[in-house]
């Protein structure tokens, strides 16, 4: 399936997707259940899947995925994330983020392992500055995950690339207009 051409429909459905006439409403009103799209929605996630290379060959983005994993699965965790997140640009160094870190985490009740891992690093001052470098880079990574450019113009290569590949983004702009 080519990603322009949309979801494989039983015949027989009476589902004619029109481009550029009509309304969004009446496209969506003609499509079948979700419970009849969800096979091919789950066979091209897995298609999709199997295209990125393995884990062992990117093991940052191992590690990214194990962290995104565990921060699903616990508001706590997430929570203080993002917590940490937010507060990075205004720490004044490595062992001063890495103090961060332990704080919010520390306000975590079910630590998982990797996480009782950081806490117990964060209590010397060179796992505090092994931890702090750990965290700015973790943090970095994350960030071009979501974050596109500092200006709407330094964002317009990225969101014209995802666009020709067939991606939407919606876009918000944060902070103070320059």
């Amino acid at each position: 399936m080519c990603p322009h051409e949309g979801p494989q429909v039983p015949e027989g459905r009476g589902f004619e997707p029109r481009l550029g006439r009509g309304s969004l409403r009446a496209v969506a009103d003609q499509a079948p259940p979700a419970a009849e799209l969800e096979p091919e929605v789950r066979r091209v996630g897995r298609s999709l899947a199997a295209a990125f290379p393995s884990g062992a060959r990117h093991p940052i983005r191992n590690l990214d995925a194990k962290a995104m994993e565990l921060a699903t699965q616990d508001a706590q965790l997430r929570s203080a994330l993002f917590r940490l997140v937010d507060v990075t640009p205004a720490t004044r160094s490595l062992d001063d983020l890495a103090r961060h870190l332990r704080g919010y985490l520390s306000e975590v009740d079910d630590r998982p392992p990797p996480v009782d891992a950081a806490m117990r690093m964060a209590s010397s001052g060179a796992g505090r500055r092994a931890l702090g470098v750990a965290v700015a880079a973790g943090v970095r990574h994350m960030a071009h995950r979501f974050i596109v450019g500092e200006t709407p113009a330094a964002a317009l290569g990225t969101i014209r690339s995802q666009w020709k590949g067939g991606i939407a983004i919606s876009l918000d702009l944060l902070g103070r207009p320059r």
